[in-house]
């Protein structure tokens, strides 16, 4: 069908970010909670987006688990 848009977030020298599209659908089943700018996971609170990957980025267990939830 012609004519249909989409929304893709880029990595500067990472191609498409898979995190962020993870990230909306655990926000939808209620794994995080989101205020605003800010998001919710296992108790720890992040300011916007990046934060929350830098922070599953430093420790590879917690994206792990947090993928099995999402999955």
């Amino acid at each position: 069908v012609p004519w249909r848009s989409t929304v893709t977030d880029l990595l500067f020298a990472g191609g498409v970010d898979t995190f962020f599209a993870l990230l909306e659908k655990a926000e939808k089943i209620g794994i995080i909670e989101r205020k605003g700018a800010f998001y919710r996971y296992d108790g720890r609170n992040f300011r916007g987006k990046s934060e929350l990957r830098d922070y599953f980025s430093e420790d590879p267990s917690g994206l792990d688990e947090f993928l099995g939830k999402v999955k």
